[in-house]
């Protein structure tokens, strides 16, 4: 089977003791820090990241190895507010998107704000 990855880079991450952050880590193998191609902006209280493909825009945050994509998504899916689909009123969507981490790329899911 393959593997499927997370990259996180807001309240997800293991700094955070929300229900959410600690059901990831339960659910998770930690890989350590890495970057994509995107811009964080302050939504309200919490993050979002925007897509980009210059190489000056990095936002740094946790790769996580999935243990079982199906229980993790289904849950965190709800706490984001995402889909994989874009539609409806989704504030974000959850994408594949290349993760660099220590000079290796993986393609793991990324919480893309939408609007």
């Amino acid at each position: 089977m393959k593997n499927e990855y997370l990259f996180v880079y807001g309240t997800l991450q293991r700094e955070f003791n929300n229900p959410f952050a600690k059901f990831l880590r339960k659910n998770t193998v930690y890989l350590g820090i890495g970057y994509i191609r995107g811009k964080k902006y302050q939504i309200s209280w919490y993050p979002g990241v925007k897509k980009s493909f210059f190489k000056k825009d990095k936002v740094y945050g946790e790769l996580y190895r999935v243990e079982n994509p199906k229980r993790l998504f289904k849950v965190l899916d709800r706490y984001e507010d995402a889909t994989i689909y874009n539609i409806g009123k989704y504030e974000y969507i959850r994408k594949k998107w290349p993760v660099i981490i220590n000079n290796k790329l993986y393609k793991a899911w990324v919480y893309f704000y939408k609007t």
